[in-house]
């Protein structure tokens, strides 16, 4: 995990934007996320900073990266898993490159596609890029929103960040709250994007960059999410495609010149990307698991213990308790930017720390629930679109029987009442009812 940052003037004569010290704050704030190293560029128009963990060529990754000439530079947060791919087929057209590092790619793929060259990328990535000759600015955030960039806008500059830590160290953006993101949070657990707790600043969307140069400055969308197409296969035939797509996903992933591991909290996922992770090394995985002594039966270390012992891990384990508050709240809050309504980022913190110390890369579960559909709201949304297929007056007949039923039912009849996908969303898993509501805001 890297951090980059930066501003870009969007209009009027060119000119030096911020002071070196202010790149240097907003450059700094996340040395959490970049260790190993740290860079900066400044010209007029432009000041790119970044803090860089160091995964692929340790030694020879500095950033930011230019091309031959040195009119285009490029910093990243994330990994480029087709990069060596990408690499061969720009040295066969004559670029040069002095390293291995997967950011060095960047300027030389820019120069042959322009804007467009995140289309070509493989991988998880927030990228900032300048144009020297063009004075034209890319940041660039992955297809699926992986990696985080924040921006807002103050008078004629553009200011982006991996953190909204980073933007307000540059003392340019308005700490204004957005009481429209607030209520979103109160209602999901979340700030869905592009809100962020801050009126002044936006998300920068997944598949979304923005484009800075002499015309002004524009978001737009690059990649979409594919439409689900059909398909007529077996039970067995879906099995063993997923199994093969997981199984490159993992390899590509083991990409490092670091020691990587695995979060293993014992359930499906990450016990499949631990099993993979084992069929793909030569040595036994590193594998990390956390727990809280209240939890009971939900305290999943024995799981990862019996799956960590099948494929013969070498295998870290904690337990935390709530009772002796062995959660920093001040530190998790500074460390998570925004406000999340789960139980999970209480125990995260404490389990990348223990896998940060045995290794510098952890393969995790993440995702997989909404990729898999596997939420309990996955699940009311199928019985919610056969319900809907009932002729109405069994529906109206089902809707009074449950009103008249106990009170914990009412989730569930708000839930088959709901006209349409959001409103069955906000029944089935929003934090705060209508009546709540009125009770805790005002104004």
């Amino acid at each position: 995990m890297c951090g980059i940052c930066g501003v870009v003037q969007w209009r009027g004569a060119p000119r030096p934007v911020i002071e070196r010290e202010t790149l240097d704050r907003m450059t700094d704030a996340m040395t959490h996320r970049g260790p190993n190293d740290r860079g900066t560029f400044m010209s007029d128009g432009v000041a790119l900073g970044v803090r860089r963990l160091s995964v692929v060529d340790v030694e020879g990754g500095h950033q930011p990266f230019a091309n031959e000439d040195r009119r285009v530079w490029a910093v990243q947060n994330g990994e480029l898993f087709n990069h060596a791919e990408i690499r061969d087929g720009l040295s066969r057209t004559g670029h040069r490159f002095a390293s291995r590092c997967d950011t060095e790619i960047l300027p030389h793929l820019y120069e042959e596609r322009g804007p467009d060259f995140p289309t070509a990328l493989r991988g998880m990535f927030g990228i900032a890029l300048w144009d020297e000759r063009e004075r034209r600015a890319v940041i660039v955030r992955d297809r699926l929103g992986i990696k985080p960039i924040y921006y807002a806008v103050a008078g004629d500059l553009i200011l982006f960040a991996s953190e909204l830590k980073s933007l307000l160290a540059s003392g340019l953006v308005d700490t204004q709250l957005d009481y429209e993101a607030i209520d979103a949070f109160l209602s999901l657990g979340f700030v869905p994007g592009p809100l962020t707790p801050l009126a002044g600043v936006r998300k920068l969307m997944p598949g979304h960059r923005i484009v800075v140069d002499p015309a002004g400055y524009r978001v737009e969308q690059y990649w979409e999410y594919p439409r689900p197409e059909p398909q007529k296969l077996s039970l067995e035939e879906a099995a063993d495609g997923l199994l093969e797509l997981l199984e490159e996903s993992v390899k590509l992933r083991l990409m490092s010149d670091v020691p990587l591991g695995a979060m293993l909290s014992g359930g499906i996922d990450s016990s499949v990307i631990v099993a993979l992770m084992a069929r793909q090394m030569s040595e036994p995985v590193k594998t990390f698991s956390i727990g809280f002594a209240e939890a009971g039966e939900g305290n999943e270390l024995a799981d990862a213990r019996f799956v960590a012992e099948r494929f013969g891990t070498e295998h870290h384990e904690l337990e935390l308790s709530f009772a002796e508050q062995t959660v920093d709240l001040a530190e998790l809050v500074w460390f998570m930017d925004e406000p999340l309504a789960d139980l999970s980022s209480l125990g995260f913190l404490a389990l990348s720390e223990l896998a940060a110390r045995n290794v510098t890369v952890a393969l995790s579960g993440q995702g997989a629930d909404e990729l898999l559909g596997g939420y309990r709201k996955h699940r009311a949304a199928a019985v919610a679109g056969r319900w809907q297929r009932l002729p109405r007056p069994l529906r109206s007949l089902g809707l009074a029987a449950l009103e008249r039923g106990p009170a914990r039912l009412g989730r569930a009849t708000e839930t088959l009442r709901a006209d349409g996908a959001a409103a069955r969303l906000l029944a089935m898993s929003g934090n705060l009812d209508p009546e709540l509501f009125m009770r805790i805001l005002a104004g």
